[in-house]
């Protein structure tokens, strides 16, 4: 009996994690406002996003499984627009300047997590609506050029972590409009504070 409820938990968790139909998800609430009172002059802005969709990691018994968040925007695109955002809100363009700012960025994905003792039938069951992480992989590749020639560089790689629940779909819409909420402000106040004003 304990058997048959843990493979019908199981199953349960899997078709959840792994819906095939992207989710739509109101990001609006979370736009970033910067704290930035003055514009600075850069030539041109360039962002190349080389970020590829998250994949499906560890799915054995015991172990962490990363079920990857599939959005009807992806978050490698979210991240993209949420970058072009707020440069436009920070900086203004001057040709008169020398100064071109390029944004690689090298990983956006965004994983919940299904793991560790959860995954055994006593605490699985006792775990169905508990919170449990998520997490957004950044990596972001910042780069002032002059005249054509790169003079800094600022590299920002985290991994920002919540816990939400995920025992729904409705429930993983929430929590991930929550990780995009707080990547963006842990991102963007990183950028305020230690690239804008100290690096342009």
């Amino acid at each position: 009996m304990l058997k048959k409820i843990l493979m019908i938990l199981t199953s349960s968790i899997l078709v959840v994690g792994c819906s095939s139909a992207p989710l739509k998800v109101d990001l609006s609430s979370s736009q970033y406002q910067s704290d930035v009172v003055h514009k600075m002059n850069i030539r041109a802005l360039n962002i190349v996003n080389k970020a590829t969709p998250g994949k499906l990691v560890n799915t054995m018994l015991g172990s962490d499984t990363h079920f990857p968040i599939q959005t009807a925007q992806p978050t490698r695109l979210t991240i993209e627009n949420d970058i072009h955002r707020y440069f436009v809100e920070t900086t203004q363009e001057n040709h008169n300047s020398s100064d071109s700012v390029t944004v690689t960025i090298y990983k956006a994905d965004a994983y919940w997590v299904w793991g560790g003792m959860s995954k055994f039938p006593i605490f699985g069951l006792l775990a169905v609506d508990s919170d449990t992480p998520y997490r957004m992989n950044l990596k972001i590749l910042l780069e002032i050029e002059n005249n054509g020639k790169v003079e800094k560089s600022y590299f920002f790689d985290e991994v920002i972590e919540i816990q939400a629940s995920a025992a729904t779909e409705k429930a993983i819409k929430t929590g991930y409009a929550a990780l995009v909420a707080e990547s963006r402000r842990v991102l963007f106040s990183e950028l305020d504070e230690r690239f804008i004003s100290r690096y342009l």
